[in-house]
């Protein structure tokens, strides 16, 4: 038998290290907050984006009450609810089952969508990147790499970096539940050298269509674009291809899901009414240009010699940039 290298022993201490440092710093601050109750003040359980943190809460006790379908919490008005913001409805009913306060609920499942994530994040840079020395940078940056919008902060402007929670990795995990499962699932789904069975993708994909339908959006425009691009012209090819497979099951599995969100929302005029206010505008280009840099700089240099000379997974990662960076706009 051979024995593993040092170096191949050493990638499960620095992945469990990684891991262990970020909880630490995803944890450390609502503890000390929760210190900090005292007869002035009350710690209300939201560090980042409260406004959403406490409409998330909302959803939660809809479920807790016994609900399934999602009616809009903060009106007067009541219409018949949809099958919306299931995962909310959910830890709502699992709260009420386990006897715990909601926020507990909250934040254990905020941990546990942290988990998810940096489990898929690791697998996905081991895909993109063999050699050990990147793909543990690539996973050092991912999990706590942040833009540089702190150089502009003295002036009183806050950047995207600030409050953009799902652009990051770490501010995801930092913030709620729902955005660092949906990015563990998203990775879990567009990993190239994954060899799940196509139940696996179906359930992955109708699940991310819950937690973040433009997520499954993304999948599927990436994916697509890369089996085009390694098989084209050849359309037979196409037809026999493991990308062309699993793209099938994830359609299979998120596009009901995203066309059920659709007609729910339009059929129904207060939640059509609701929806016409819920508009996230795109920042200014300086903004995001600042806010992932320098990171996006470097991506964007390394574009050419991916296309020419990159990886099956390398290449993922330029449409994954070019993709975004137009949906974005």
């Amino acid at each position: 038998m051979v024995r593993p290298t040092l170096r191949n022993e050493a990638q499960p201490r620095f992945f469990i290290i990684i891991t262990l440092l970020l909880f630490i710093w995803i944890t450390l601050p609502y503890l000390v907050a929760v210190r900090g109750n005292n007869h002035d003040y009350v710690f209300g359980g939201f560090l980042l984006n409260p406004l959403d943190g406490n409409s998330y809460l909302a959803k939660m006790y809809e479920g807790y009450r016994g609900d399934w379908r999602f009616t809009l919490p903060y009106t007067a008005e009541k219409s018949k609810g949809a099958f919306l913001y299931l995962y909310y409805l959910v830890l709502g009913h699992l709260g009420r089952e386990l006897n715990l306060p909601l926020i507990l609920v909250y934040h254990l499942a905020r941990l546990f969508g942290a988990g998810v994530m940096v489990g898929a994040l690791w697998r996905f840079w081991v895909g993109c990147f063999p050699e050990p020395d990147l793909h543990r940078l690539a996973f050092l940056i991912s999990v706590f790499g942040l833009g540089m919008g702190w150089l502009v902060l003295p002036l009183g402007v806050v950047t995207s970096d600030f409050w953009v929670a799902e652009a990051y990795p770490y501010l995801s995990a930092f913030t709620n539940p729902h955005f660092p499962l949906a990015l563990g699932l998203l990775l879990f789904i567009v990993t190239i050298d994954n060899q799940a069975r196509g139940l696996w993708y179906w359930a992955s994909a109708a699940l991310l269509a819950l937690l973040s339908p433009f997520g499954m959006v993304l999948a599927l425009i990436i994916l697509a674009w890369l089996a085009i691009w390694e098989v084209a012209p050849h359309f037979i090819c196409l037809v026999k291809s493991g990308l062309f497979r699993r793209l099938v099951w994830i359609f299979l599995g998120g596009v009901p899901i995203l066309i059920y969100h659709v007609w729910a929302v339009y059929s129904d005029p207060l939640l059509a009414g609701w929806n016409k206010q819920n508009i996230t505008p795109a920042p200014p280009i300086w903004d995001m240009a600042l806010s992932l840099s320098p990171w996006i700089w470097l991506g964007l240099l390394g574009l050419w010699l991916v296309a020419r000379r990159g990886s099956l997974s390398q290449r993922l990662l330029a449409l994954w940039l070019l993709t975004s960076l137009v949906l974005v706009y």
